[in-house]
């Protein structure tokens, strides 16, 4: 098996990105995505190039990338990386765990729902090997530790339950290759409501679930485009 890469390998350069997987969906941009040869920060010190014209913020690729030729996805553990501050609550252990399960479910039965790429157990060819973390994870409202000890009576109105940055490396899973580095900010809930714990979760899963989808489309684009995207003019 191919040694694991710690997506905090280079994490002045991933922190610096704010979306993931806005590279594998060009759908909702007016130009079509195209690769940056010519700013300043277009180049990242492992060769990879930013990808303008997506969907969402930023993505930086490798200039050969070509996802046509995989038929499986190998996805390692999520690293969570919370930010400390006295204004936010940090999740527990129970939290942790969940956030865990819920993006490896989502991931899996996006990736799977049609039935064209499959779950691999390990990298290998033919397989895109994507190594995820959620870091700068803030937390607004209190979690189900410290509502307990504020009382049944305590009702807690919010609008916005936390703020979460996803960072994922892809790699080739036979040569272990970097092909793309990507990222996305996303705030947990846009809506007023009563803070009870489902609601939040709710809204994290639907997130999850969306960065799943956007790279089971992507994928799928790719089968039918076999070239890199072109350089921007």
């Amino acid at each position: 098996m191919l040694k694991r890469h710690s997506i905090f390998r280079t994490t002045t350069t991933a922190l610096a990105f704010t979306a993931i997987l806005s590279a594998f969906a060009p759908g909702l941009s007016a130009k079509s995505p195209c690769i940056d040869q010519t700013s300043a920060d277009s180049v990242t010190e492992d060769g990879l190039h930013r990808l303008r014209h997506t969907k969402l913020d930023s993505v930086y690729v490798s200039p050969t990338i070509d996802l046509a030729k995989y038929g499986a996805v190998f996805i390692d553990p999520l690293t969570i990386v919370q930010r400390q501050s006295r204004h936010t609550y940090d999740l527990d252990q129970r939290g942790l765990d969940l956030a865990k399960r819920y993006f490896y479910e989502a991931a899996v039965r996006e990736v799977q729902k049609k039935g064209d790429f499959e779950i691999a157990e390990e990298p290998g060819p033919g397989t895109l090997w994507i190594t995820p973390a959620l870091v700068d994870v803030e937390v607004y409202v209190p979690t189900r530790d410290e509502r307990m000890r504020m009382g049944a009576r305590t009702k807690i109105i919010a609008r916005t339950a936390g703020a979460l940055t996803l960072l994922a490396e892809l790699r080739d899973g036979e040569t272990g290759e970097l092909i793309a580095r990507v990222a996305d900010q996303k705030e947990v809930g846009d809506q007023l409501h009563k803070s009870t714990g489902i609601y939040e979760w709710a809204e994290v899963r639907r997130i999850f679930a969306g960065w799943g989808r956007l790279l089971r489309k992507r994928l799928s684009e790719a089968r039918e485009t076999t070239s890199p995207p072109p350089a921007c003019e």
